[in-house]
Order: C-alpha cells, then sequence, then structure tokens
C-alpha cells in the first residue's frame, strides 16, 4: 500500500503526537478527546491489560487483515525482542466489544508479542465504528506491511461491500492505495488459495500475487462459487494435491523455487507440458588395455587414442581415411 498522508487520516498523526506528550502520565484509566479523519470528535481511555490476561480479555478484530495464525517469533522478531525487554511503548487502538473482551483494531502483532512474551497490553479504547476500526486497522499495518494473502481478505470484503472490481479500485485509489484492478483481482485469488498449500511456505509474505495467481489456476477441482473453495480440502485438484504430499516434509526450496515445483508438477501430470527426459548416459567403450577409448553420445563420437604412439595414430588415421574414402565411393 502508497502511504496515506496525514492529511487524509489527519487523526492517525494527531493521536500519536497526543500520545507521546502524555506518556509520562497516561495510565489505565486516563482519558483524551480527539477527531477522527471523518470529522467525529471521539474519547479515547487508556486501559492496561495485565500479562495473564491479554489472550483471554482482548481479540484482533476480523476487520485487520493481518493473518494471526502466522503470528509468532519469527515472524514479530523486529519488535518482539523490545516488547520482552522495555514493554510496550506504542499504544494500540480498540473498542469495547458487546462480548465483553476489548475488539483490537490497530496492534494485533504488540498483542501476540506481549502474550509471548508475558507483557501487559497496553490499548487505547473508543465508541469506533466498523469503518474507523478498519481505518486504524489499516494505519496500523504500515510498519510491517501484510502478504499478499491478508489483503486480498480485505479487498474481497471491499469488493462485495462497494459492488464490483472497479468501485474498489477507485475507493482504495481515492483513500491513497495505488492499486489497480489487477492486483487486487491477483490478491484475492491469494486468498482464495486453500490453507494446506499455503501451509507448505514458511512465511506467507514470500508468496507474491503473481505466485499465488499461477498456484490458483492449478489448486482446484471444480471453479465453484468463491466461498466453496477457500479451505476445502476435497475441491483440491488431485493433481495439486499430490504436488503438495510431494514437498509436505522438504522445506529446502525458496518460495518461488516451490511455487514453480507444484505448478509444473500439475502442468505435466495435465499434459500441458512434457516432462524433458534425463539426458541418456554416454556409451563408453575401451580398447587395446585402454589405450583407445571411445565415447559415443547421441550427437558425437569421440575416439581418445592419446596413449598410442605416433605410428599407431598415423596407422589409424590411414585406416579411417580408407574408410571415408571407400564410403564416398558407394
Amino acid at each position: 500500500m502508497e502511504n496515506i498522508s496525514e492529511n487524509l487520516i489527519p487523526s492517525a498523526g494527531r493521536v500519536k503526537r497526543n500520545i507521546a506528550a502524555q506518556l509520562t502520565n497516561l495510565q489505565a484509566g486516563n482519558t483524551f478527546t480527539d477527531t477522527l479523519y471523518n470529522g467525529r470528535e471521539v474519547i479515547f481511555t487508556a486501559r492496561v491489560i495485565p500479562a495473564e490476561a491479554v489472550d483471554g480479555f482482548t481479540f484482533v478484530s476480523p476487520i485487520n487483515e493481518r493473518d494471526q495464525h502466522r503470528l509468532d517469533e519469527k515472524s514479530l522478531d523486529d519488535i518482539l525482542p523490545s516488547i520482552r525487554k522495555n514493554g510496550m511503548t506504542t499504544w494500540a487502538i480498540g473498542r469495547e466489544s458487546s462480548v465483553g473482551p476489548i475488539e483490537v483494531a490497530d496492534g494485533s502483532r504488540r498483542r501476540m508479542s506481549c502474550i509471548l512474551s508475558q507483557r501487559d497490553y497496553k490499548i487505547l479504547v473508543a465508541d469506533l465504528t466498523d469503518d474507523e476500526m478498519e481505518m486504524y486497522s489499516i494505519m496500523g499495518n504500515f510498519h510491517k506491511q501484510p502478504s499478499a494473502i491478508e489483503k486480498g481478505r480485505r479487498y474481497r470484503r471491499l469488493v462485495r461491500k462497494l459492488g464490483s472490481l472497479r468501485k474498489a479500485e477507485e475507493f482504495l485509489n481515492e483513500m491513497g492505495e495505488k492499486v489497480s484492478r489487477r492486483v487486487i483481482t491477483r490478491c484475492i485469488k491469494a486468498a482464495e488459495l486453500p490453507k494446506y498449500i499455503v501451509n507448505l511456505y514458511h512465511d506467507i509474505n514470500d508468496l507474491s500475487a503473481d505466485m499465488a495467481e499461477a498456484l490458483h489456476r492449478y489448486s482446484f477441482k471444480t471453479l465453484e462459487p468463491e466461498e466453496g473453495r477457500i479451505d476445502d480440502e476435497a475441491n483440491i485438484s488431485p493433481y495439486m494435491f499430490s504436488a503438495s504430499r510431494s514437498v509436505i516434509n522438504d522445506h529446502s526450496m525458496a518460495a518461488q523455487e516451490l511455487t514453480n515445483y507444484l505448478v509444473d508438477y500439475c502442468k505435466e501430470r495435465a499434459g500441458l507440458i512434457t516432462k524433458k527426459d534425463d539426458k541418456p548416459s554416454p556409451l563408453k567403450r575401451s580398447y587395446g588395455n585402454g589405450k583407445i577409448n571411445v565415447t559415443d553420445t547421441e550427437k558425437r563420437f569421440t575416439i581418445d587414442i592419446s596413449e598410442l604412439t605416433n605410428n599407431q595414430k598415423e596407422e589409424i588415421e590411414q585406416f579411417l581415411s580408407l574408410m571415408l574414402d571407400l564410403a564416398k565411393d558407394k
């Protein structure tokens, strides 16, 4: 996503400056008022969730595009050491939910880092609408861009909401995310890939939209309605299922190499490309106790007579000359 300016979403920068100005005094229960990008004024309340309660008393909003199942020590290695040592320094943003726990819009990676490091979770809570929650989620994901799969989930919701790819493209461009309908479509295809295939990749950020589009083409038995394809292992094509099983325990391939293997495997089984046979081993023979060595391939016939004496070499040359002359006469 392209950078969204603070002029477009003025509250994002203002909230951060407001927090920075009060950082030393901001405690659980403190409040301050801020005007959002849409002109609505809201009251933020500082909440500090004890470390042991973070997992149970907070949950990440389904509006947030970040894949929560992929958040672990490896994917959080850019912020986890700091939070483990110093705790949170940047407050998360969310809202109270009707079911009790706090719903997190911005701060899902910090949330998981607090869970892993047993640190308190700091979050600013306000009465935010779904659209406002989504905007804070998008802003929060600027630090580490979501993968094509994660973007695709958000794009899919947006297309459904607005009714067409064109309207989704226009909306995203207006909001500062310069993205084409082609890219939107590729990302949506990435989001449709079954987890069985996605889980073959070490990091979903390595799975680009181009790779996902290539995989998508060979992943399904039938092109059923969109919801029927997502995560439905029963609808994975037998070729892709077989290809996936052959590499399920192979962690040596990089993302592009793995994608090429899976796609080529499916193409070969479908008869779309011919598998290149291995080149036959050259035929080798020796004569005269190894003094004459012959190597015969499909395109070349080589005789090594370097071990012979000069007289022997001359005799062989005369013999070859005679044989060629006889062949010419025929």
